[in-house]
């Protein structure tokens, strides 16, 4: 019995080890997997909590980039850069470089003199002075240098005069390209505070023109922001820089501690995830998030400091480094088991009096049950970023709305500046007919066959004004839904609203090939057309091209659209198509022309391409549903209204005027008969030409009292051939503007390469001769505008 009994009691032994074995497994697999995945939840909290610092770093970053970019937009800037370049220019190099050397000694060496007071009071220093005590707490010394590096203004007396061969200068010129540069200098004296100073490149035309240097003092900023996420996450966060030096850290000064180097080559082996390391002899994660500028800016950004404030070489200071966010955090692990172990743990031991195998069974289903919940939560998660993305899909839609809209004003100004010019001839000619109604009814020989010919006439000139207008009407009527339409008339309706501006640059349009009917918007395709021929006409005005066409060639599968205006760079041809990137600068383009037109064409299953050809570029279109229609003859634009050649009326002559010779300079031909016709009838011996080049060869052959000079003409424009009279030929008789434009801006111009007066069109006769009299008679002209 006893043999049996000591079977019996092994038996049980073994069976409660086995069960026991059995239970300790189960439990040790079960708390590994929460251990496990309260680790893996602990470290993208910690390094979401990093990214969140690093968003909002990038963000107060960037708003004060943009705060410097705004005070650096201001034209009286570029207009003194501009004034200031010519004047070093203008030295050679050698000479340039030591007049530089000179009047950076002479700086240095006294506290005042002409120089500096140029600097510190000119209007450009008292506008930075003025931005400066608008924000005291943050902005420091302002100041700004042209391209050859010398300060043309500054809010306070600088060290130097020369900066051109400084770091944070060499670093936001960028060999003339230009890039946003964060100099990251440390602690300044002169600020009682850590400055950040921005440097941003001024252009004008692709190149850049100077900087402008603003000492930012945002320490406050940055530590007040790290306290608010260290207090909210319950992580530890500090922004350092790339080689270690520790930038902004809660409780400590600046650049007075270090991160350890085999930390950040650890983080740098082991870049997205969180590293434990052990740190001041305890064991914690850490998450590296960087701060990067360059993909939320139009420029790209370098951060770079003085060599006194680095943590690398004296030479290369810091240089090209950048701004990280680490994140510490220890994770408890006893504290994890705990708060999800509790129960199991009970469980244990009431399976260990009873029944092992229950327990066994039991934290089986509740590793599921935890399983379950992890799963639950990711789900959570998932939901939560579908839920945000379907957000950020409406806000995107909206955004491209407001695209739209913008792309649809701006082509509205186009037709409207198209009118505008359509307008002009048929009120030329009607001031002209109306100077010669006058005449003839004075001179007694009105009749009613003449009086009945001019009532026909101005009928004629108010039915085109009215059909313009109808046009223009159709013009932007929106379609609701895809409809056929003839390609070819639609070309026709849209050259018909430009022809205008086709015809003062004497550009010839050429339509070929067959004609398609496409199905699709015909209303937004017109817009398409309108945005390829406006940026033709500037491209052919910019680049003074001698016999500007167009040609549109039509094809069974789409059309071809070029020109002959010069290509595009090859580097950014591929980019023409994105929303906000534009090639005109320097006539306040949009960059939503092109990105609006490849919209329409694949909102119609389309599909629009761009390529350089021989002499310009050319454009591919093609249509997802079209046929060929019958065959219509090709066309070229004419002009709007044929001026008629007026018959001298003898008027008695103004004594001032008698035996003067005038040159009028102008390129549409109703313009120069109605002022040939009025300078003949005050006793003034006319010469003409139609644009500049013309002009300056008659100046070249003939004695010319006084010049009526046109400003916007084909070949040369008025503004460049008074240039080249005053500079080239130094000559100093009087030349009077004449434009339908009057802005400031305009005005402003035409004084600024020497004009002596202004007129407006249509020409009063009034105006123009009191004029005349005005500056033939005066020697000391004073630039004032004369409008009607």
């Amino acid at each position: 019995m006893s043999s049996l009994r000591q079977i019996r009691i092994n038996l049980l032994l073994l069976f409660s080890i086995i069960v026991s074995g059995l239970i300790a497994i189960t439990f040790y697999y079960h708390v590994q997997t929460i251990e496990t995945l309260a680790q893996d939840e602990f470290e993208q909290t910690l390094s979401s909590k990093g990214q969140e610092l690093a968003v909002d770093v990038q963000t107060l970053l960037r708003q004060n980039i943009e705060k410097v970019q705004v005070i650096g937009s201001n034209q009286l800037l570029t207009q003194a850069l501009r004034s200031s370049n010519e004047n070093y220019a203008q030295i050679g190099v050698a000479a340039r470089k030591a007049q530089i050397a000179e009047q950076n000694e002479a700086w240095k060496t006294h506290n005042t003199s002409p120089l500096i007071e140029s600097v510190l009071t000119n209007p450009v220093a008292m506008y930075l002075r003025d931005v400066k005590s608008g924000l005291p707490n943050l902005m420091g010394e302002i100041f700004v240098t042209n391209r050859f590096g010398v300060a043309i203004a500054s809010t306070n007396k600088l060290t130097t005069f020369a900066h051109q061969h400084k770091y944070w200068w060499q670093g936001a010129y960028h060999q003339g390209r230009g890039q946003v540069f964060i100099d990251d200098r440390g602690f300044d004296e002169s600020a009682n505070a850590y400055v950040l100073g921005i440097v941003i490149p001024l252009l004008e035309q692709g190149e850049v023109i100077g900087l402008l240097k603003a000492n930012l003092k945002l320490s406050g900023l940055f530590l007040d922001l790290i306290a608010r996420h260290n207090e909210v996450s319950a992580f530890e966060s500090i922004i350092v820089r790339s080689y270690g030096q520790v930038v902004f850290q809660e409780n400590w000064q600046s650049l007075t501690r270090a991160v350890p180097p085999e930390l950040l080559k650890l983080l740098n082996q082991k870049r997205g995830s969180p590293l434990l390391y052990k740190l001041f002899g305890e064991s914690v994660f850490v998450a590296q998030n960087n701060i990067q500028l360059s993909d939320i800016l139009q420029f790209n950004v370098e951060f770079g400091g003085m060599p006194v404030t680095v943590d690398r070489d004296a030479t290369q200071g810091n240089k090209g480094e950048q701004w990280l966010v680490l994140t510490f955090g220890a994770f408890d692990k006893g504290a994890a088991l705990i708060a999800n172990t509790t129960s199991y743990a009970v469980s244990i031991a009431i399976a260990l009096v009873f029944f092992g195998l229950v327990l066994g069974f039991i934290g089986v289903q509740l590793i599921i049950h935890k399983e379950q919940e992890y799963q639950a939560r990711l789900q959570e998660r998932a939901l939560k970023t579908e839920r945000d993305l379907i957000l950020k899909t409406r806000e995107n839609a909206i955004q491209l709305e407001v695209v739209h809209k913008h792309s649809k004003n701006a082509l509205l100004g186009e037709m409207l500046g198209s009118i505008a010019h359509q307008w002009r001839q048929p009120l030329n000619e009607l001031s002209l007919r109306l100077v010669k109604f006058s005449g003839q009814y004075h001179q007694g020989e009105m009749n009613n066959a003449l009086f009945e010919d001019f009532v026909k006439e101005q009928n004629r000139l108010i039915d085109f004004m009215g059909q313009t207008v109808s046009d223009f009407q159709n013009f932007f009527r929106q379609d609701k839904v895809p409809q056929n339409f003839a390609l070819k008339s639609a070309i026709s309706q849209v050259l018909k609203l430009l022809e205008g501006r086709l015809n003062k640059h004497r550009i010839m349009v050429y339509v070929t090939g067959v004609n398609l009917q496409v199905n699709g918007y015909e209303g937004e395709f017109k817009q398409v057309l309108i945005n390829l021929i406006a940026n033709s006409i500037d491209a052919i005005k910019e680049n003074l091209v001698q016999k500007p066409r167009i040609d549109l060639h039509l094809s069974a599968s789409g059309m071809v659209f070029s020109d002959n205006a010069g290509g595009i760079d090859e580097q950014i041809l591929s980019q023409i198509f994105d929303p906000y990137f534009t090639t005109k600068f320097t006539q306040g383009g949009s960059g939503l022309g092109l990105y609006i037109s490849k919209l329409i064409v694949e909102g119609m299953g389309g599909k629009i391409e761009a390529r350089n050809t021989e002499n310009g570029v050319g454009f591919e279109i093609h249509f997802a549903q079209c046929a060929v229609l019958e065959a219509v003859p090709d066309f070229t634009p004419r002009m709007a209204v044929e001026a008629p050649k007026p018959e001298p009326i003898a008027v008695q002559p103004q004594v001032k005027l008698q035996g003067k010779t005038v040159l009028v300079v102008e390129d549409v031909e109703v313009n120069r008969t109605v002022l040939l016709y009025l300078l003949q009838e005050m006793g003034l011996s006319v010469l003409q030409a139609s644009n500049g080049f013309e002009a300056l060869e008659v100046i070249g052959k003939n004695a010319v009292d006084v010049i009526l000079m046109d400003i916007e003409m084909p070949a040369m424009d008025g503004l460049k051939a008074t240039q080249k009279i005053r500079e080239q030929l130094r000559l100093s008789m009087p030349i009077i503007a004449l434009t339908g434009n009057s802005n400031q801006e305009t005005i402003q111009k035409a004084f600024a390469v020497g004009m002596d007066a202004y007129l407006t069109k249509p020409i009063d006769r009034e105006l123009l001769l009191n004029q005349l009299n005005t500056v033939l008679s005066n020697s000391g002209l004073n630039k004032v505008l004369m409008s009607k």
